[in-house]
């Protein structure tokens, strides 16, 4: 049996769970970290740790995690500028942490402008690096779900040094 273990932090914890709408995870709690498991078949299963500030992370758990991560999502509603200090701060020492990791950062945006978006950054984002990109979604748009998960686990990795 793979996992695929994945670091998520979501400026807006709803959102997450909107991004995983249609994956029906289990959710559970592991070494204090919330974690949303689903099988992706037989011998895949992913599981998603929620790393929202709120949930505070000792040190010890990152070291112990940094091994089996495979990819980092970091998902907001507004740019980066505008969140608050505490989640900025949050956000940075995490990504910082986990820099190897493929890494998407998901703007959550209304259904008209993700639809005015050009065609080739609706379906592939922003390049950022040859392992990050900036990826726009909406919960009506399944698409644009589906779009960031297969990112994430199967294009970027492919780029790894």
């Amino acid at each position: 049996m793979k996992f695929i273990e994945t670091a998520v932090i979501a400026q807006h914890p709803r959102d997450l769970e909107a991004l995983m709408g249609f994956l029906e995870a289990d959710r559970e709690t592991v070494a204090g970290v919330e974690v949303y498991r689903f099988e992706i078949d037989t011998d895949l299963i992913a599981l998603l740790y929620d790393f929202h500030p709120e949930k505070a992370l000792p040190e010890a758990v990152l070291e112990h995690l940094n091994p089996h991560l495979e990819a980092l999502l970091l998902m907001v509603q507004k740019p980066f500028e505008e969140t608050d200090r505490e989640l900025a701060a949050h956000m940075n020492r995490i990504a910082s942490t986990f820099s190897h990791l493929p890494t998407i950062m998901a703007v959550r945006i209304t259904p008209e402008s993700l639809a005015a978006l050009p065609a080739p950054i609706r379906e592939q984002g922003l390049f950022l690096s040859s392992r990050g990109r900036m990826m726009f979604w909406h919960p009506s748009d399944r698409d644009s779900q589906a779009r960031i998960w297969e990112m994430l686990w199967h294009q970027l990795p492919r780029h790894q040094s």
